[in-house]
């Protein structure tokens, strides 16, 4: 079997984990006639550190009709997009790096992103918030100051909504950190640039009105715990790039 084979079909668990928790969290939601939502705890937080919910306090802070603004939302819808495209992202680096004897290594790394992904939706049916966008709509009497580019992405966020007590926490920030944990922990050279791309989907899920700062404060440690539990699931340590050294577990 080629080595392209093999990625493949390692990603597979991991998308149907991603398909198939979304849409069952969803139709729970809808089959129990709305699960009672939990907006007023986290809204309250957010009211309390910034006297405001926390996508309007950013909003305030920018010129509203300037370029840059425009170009700072545009760059915010683009990087929330990249979501389900992270950890495959960050799998095909890790693939690409690991010397053939250790290509099985792999499955610790979708190990531990599909046991973020189903702790988190877990936590989206035991925990269900809908977000600020809806519990605090009225906050909201102003359009995004998105391009004609950006408003497009946005409404395709929008459009393909089919869950609506995804937000805590926030699973943009646990995949963009886990992804970023994972180039960091294997050394990868891209790690960087994931660093600051995660900062970038960080600021999104707030700027957008999509999540409060609990959502964004929870997702570190679930990052680090799934992690860490992945061990537990795929015992190898992790193979560090274009060596023959692992890390500690």
């Amino acid at each position: 079997m080629s080595n392209v084979n093999k990625l493949i079909i390692n990603t597979i668990p991991l998308g149907l984990t991603i398909i198939l928790n979304y849409y069952l969290v969803g139709l729970f939601d809808s089959t129990a006639g709305g699960v009672e939502r939990l907006d007023g705890y986290f809204a309250t937080f957010d009211e309390k550190l910034f006297g405001t919910p926390v996508a309007h306090f950013i909003y305030s802070l920018f010129d509203k009709d300037s370029f840059l603004t425009s170009l700072y939302y545009d760059l915010l819808i683009t990087s929330y997009l990249t979501y389900f495209l992270l950890p495959f992202y960050g799998g095909v680096l890790y693939y690409r790096s690991l010397p053939v004897k250790y290509k099985f290594k792999l499955g610790r790394y979708f190990s531990s992103m599909i046991l973020f992904y189903s702790v988190n939706y877990l936590f989206y049916l035991g925990i269900p918030v809908t977000g600020p966008q809806y519990f605090s709509a009225h906050f909201f009497d102003y359009a995004l100051p998105l391009s004609d580019y950006g408003r497009f992405m946005y409404n395709l966020v929008q459009e393909g909504q089919t869950t609506f007590i995804d937000c805590f926490p926030s699973g943009h920030t646990g995949i963009a950190l886990s992804t970023s944990l994972w180039l960091f922990r294997f050394q990868h050279p891209h790690r960087y640039f994931m660093a600051v791309l995660t900062l970038v989907i960080m600021a999104a899920t707030l700027s957008m009105r999509y999540h409060y700062t609990l959502d964004v404060f929870f997702a570190f440690p679930l990052t680090y715990l799934s992690f860490r539990a992945a061990y537990l699931i795929f015992p190898v340590r992790i193979q560090m790039v274009e060596n023959d050294i692992d890390e500690e577990k």
